[in-house]
Formats: structure tokens, sequence, C-alpha cells
């Protein structure tokens, strides 16, 4: 598993910032639950563009933070955002353990071995 590194001089700095992003986050998101089906389309498409807003504003702190996190398969460090590692919200930090292009080359071998497995077989 990724672990994740921050200077501490940035972390109580950082991490109030963030309380602050995810408080605001969560009463956008509880607004959006409670009338994402009565807006109009248009007005969808407005709170989907302010959701994204909120997502690259985390992704800009973590970034300026510096907090890493280290690939589980290369182990080379990348900044802990939705650049280098594919969302998993089933992990403690919502980001996948290997970064993206140790994903892609998994999915890559993945998918190969699937083709070369069915042209023997059919």
């Amino acid at each position: 598993m990724g672990r994740i590194t921050m200077p501490k001089r940035f972390e109580i700095d950082f991490y109030t910032i963030l309380g602050d992003v995810i408080k605001d986050l969560g009463t956008f998101w509880d607004f959006l639950n409670i009338n994402l089906f009565i807006l109009p389309q248009e007005e969808v498409k407005n709170w989907h563009r302010k959701l994204q807003f909120f997502q690259k504003r985390i992704d800009t702190l973590i970034e300026k933070a510096g907090i890493l996190k280290k690939c589980g398969k290369c182990g080379v460090q990348f900044p802990a955002t939705r650049r280098y590692f594919y969302l998993d919200m089933k992990s403690k930090d919502n980001l996948r353990p290997d970064c993206i292009q140790c994903h892609k080359k998994t999915q890559k071998i993945g998918y190969n071995r699937k083709i070369a497995q069915e042209s023997m077989h059919g």
C-alpha cells in the first residue's frame, strides 16, 4: 500500500484548509443529493462544474503542501492527487495504491492475456 508523506511545517495549515474545503464540499453534496432530480438540466451542469472546482482546489492544495504518495508497484513518489492516482473509494486515502502508469500497464497485460486465452480456445 502506498504511503503518504508531508513536510511537518505544512501539516497544521493543510489540515485546517482541507477541513474547510471538505465542510464546504459536504454542504454542497447535501444540496445536490436533495435537489439533483428537481433541477433543470442546465442547472445540474452548473453544479457539476462547481464540484469539479472543489476537486481541483483539493488537488492544488495537496500539490502545494507537498503531500506525496509512493506507488506500490514502481516505488516512485508522486503528489497524492487524481492526476497521478486513480480514485478508489474503498481505500483509506481514496486513491489506488498503484500510480496511473502502473495501473494502465497492469490492465494492458491482463487484457493481452485474456485475448491470448480466447484465441487459443476459440
